[in-house]
């Protein structure tokens, strides 16, 4: 089952529509095309392949692109 959820990624809201408990790699790579697998929520590193995509809504999700600049 597939829920719509808002996500902040880089600064930029991103509405996707993706099983909730999907980690958050797969969607930051696959549905929102981000390269990085090094992310961020809320200024706290996180395993984003061990974290499922629900526990960043309503969070900031910093990517390896961003964190760069």
């Amino acid at each position: 089952m597939t829920a719509k959820l808002e996500l902040n990624v880089n600064g930029i809201r991103h509405t996707v529509h993706v099983a909730p408990d999907l980690p958050l790699l797969w969607v930051i790579r696959d549905y929102l095309g981000y390269t990085g697998c090094a992310l961020h929520i809320d200024g706290a590193a996180v395993h984003s392949s061990e974290t499922p995509v629900f526990a960043a809504v309503g969070k900031i999700i910093t990517t390896i692109e961003a964190a760069a600049h």
